[in-house]
């Protein structure tokens, strides 16, 4: 579509970023694709088109600036703000009932625990940082305190956005921190074994080792190619923005999030009781 008279250059090529951004959403986080491949790629080439022509407009946030160009000759080093720890174990029962005697013992009798269950995702442990709406940066888990840059990988992964919110108007924070599980879907860790076969290189023993080597990669062309995708489950409100709502709980942490437009694990279960958590438990195994 050609730019009109009345709307400048710069309004048309925002205007694509954004419905792009929304057609990701609807593709990569939702699982509902909003138009077919082919009006994507019309709306993505002129995109493409307008910033060759007018390359002072083009913005790290843009959907045609995912992949980067340079392999890295190395990652830097970053130092979360805030740790991330790592999960203790519970193998049954009693193990939950002690650990919520801990809870009431550090919170009080009269407080209200609830609960919210969520599969474990086994993939790679990741954690990044958005400043006014825009992805400054993401980093491995490391040691908890201190992980790897790979910023430049992170961008490839469709499902995570550049710019939030996604839809709508709302402000987002100020400063926003949030973490994710960088996953390989199955359907891709076979097609990338075969491929592997099928050139004489060594297989991937399993998802999570394919999907942390594929973002250790310097070349950020590596991880572009392989599906990756990313599930957030908690994030952290260092600096709140004009329309950042008061958060309490996780389960309204996780309602915000989605709201932002971050994928969440599907398989989850808001539980009011120890029993309920048991119950869901028990589902989950059989």
């Amino acid at each position: 579509m050609a730019v009109s008279m009345t709307q400048s250059v710069e309004q048309r090529i925002e205007s694509l970023r954004r419905i792009l951004r929304q057609h990701n959403h609807a593709y990569y986080v939702l699982d509902k694709p909003s138009i077919s491949d082919g009006e994507y790629d019309k709306i993505y080439q002129e995109l493409v088109a307008l910033e060759a022509q007018h390359p002072k407009l083009i913005t790290p946030d843009s959907p045609t600036q995912r992949v980067g160009d340079a392999p890295l000759d190395h990652f830097e080093q970053v130092t979360h703000l805030n740790r991330l720890y790592s999960l203790d174990n519970a193998f049954n029962t009693n193990d939950l009932q002690a650990w919520r005697d801990r809870l009431v013992k550090q919170l009080g009798e009269e407080a209200a625990i609830e609960f919210m269950a969520e599969l474990k995702l086994d993939g790679l442990a990741i954690s990044l940082m958005y400043e006014d709406g825009l992805l400054r940066y993401g980093a491995t888990r490391g040691n908890g305190q201190v992980g790897e840059d790979i910023t430049q990988n992170l961008r490839t992964i469709r499902s995570i956005p550049l710019k939030i919110p996604v839809q709508g108007t709302a402000a987002p924070p100020k400063k926003l921190e949030v973490r994710a599980e960088a996953l390989m879907p199955i359907a891709s860790f076979l097609r990338l074994n075969e491929d592997r076969r099928k050139a004489g290189e060594p297989e991937f023993m399993n998802p999570r080792n394919a999907c942390a080597g594929s973002l250790r990669q310097l070349d950020p062309q590596v991880p572009a190619s392989r599906n990756l995708d990313a599930l957030f489950y908690t994030g952290i409100i260092i600096e709140p923005g004009p329309d950042t709502p008061a958060i309490t709980t996780h389960q309204a942490m996780l309602d915000y999030l989605a709201s932002l437009g971050f994928k969440l694990n599907p398989v989850r279960q808001h539980c009011t009781h120890l029993d309920d958590l048991e119950q869901t438990i028990a589902q989950w195994d059989t």
